[in-house]
């Protein structure tokens, strides 16, 4: 199987069990299935929920979403937030 028919079938599987299980399409790629369940559970969007959670720990935030303490560090660094999480200010993009 060629990489760009393999990329065509792990598309429509995704495509697919999104829509088994309910979840919005969505142009945002990083967005994984679970976070798309605390947005349901919660009624706010996840980078909403660990922004206003910035100030805790990693397993402090885990306890509160019922996550993994892994999930949410990855969470953090995939959606851009984890100098936020830290105190720090983001890093700006070089130019």
């Amino acid at each position: 199987m060629s990489k760009r028919s393999r990329n065509y079938t792990l598309t429509r599987l995704r495509e697919q069990l999104r829509l088994e299980r309910g979840l919005e399409d969505t142009a945002d790629g990083a967005k994984t299935a679970a976070m798309f369940r605390l947005e349901r559970k919660f009624g706010q969007d996840i980078r909403v929920l660990l922004v206003s959670l910035a100030g805790e720990t990693g397993i402090q935030v885990a306890a509160r979403l019922s996550v993994s303490p892994a999930a949410v560090s990855k969470w953090r660094k995939r959606l851009g937030i984890e100098a936020l999480a830290q105190g720090r200010p983001q890093a700006r993009a070089m130019q």
